[in-house]
């Protein structure tokens, strides 16, 4: 993904207490950060999942942004990782893949 505000349509799962988002564009996963409208997202995903590894087929208006890894070490190396801020949810659908019907 690149780091412009916009409409993103990807795949949603919760990793631990994390989401992920891997876009069905170019297939990359980022982190989603817990801001803005990412709580919505998460809500609408833990009363509609199958199971507790599930991902699910989720749009979204974001913006990609350039962070500071978790990890202290590498992060004073300067490395950076992308994340998703959510900035309005749109939709969660019960579909597992991006495919196109």
């Amino acid at each position: 993904p690149s780091q412009e505000s916009g409409r993103w349509q990807g795949m949603y799962t919760l990793e631990g207490e994390s989401g992920r988002f891997q876009d069905c564009n170019s297939g990359q996963t980022i982190a989603v950060l817990a801001e803005g409208d990412s709580v919505l997202l998460e809500q609408a995903y833990l009363n509609t999942r199958s199971h507790a590894s599930a991902s699910m087929l989720a749009e979204v208006v974001g913006r990609v942004q350039e962070r500071p890894v978790a990890d202290p070490v590498l992060a004073r190396q300067g490395r950076k990782e992308l994340a998703l801020r959510v900035e309005r949810f749109v939709t969660l659908s019960s579909k597992t893949n991006c495919s196109w019907p």
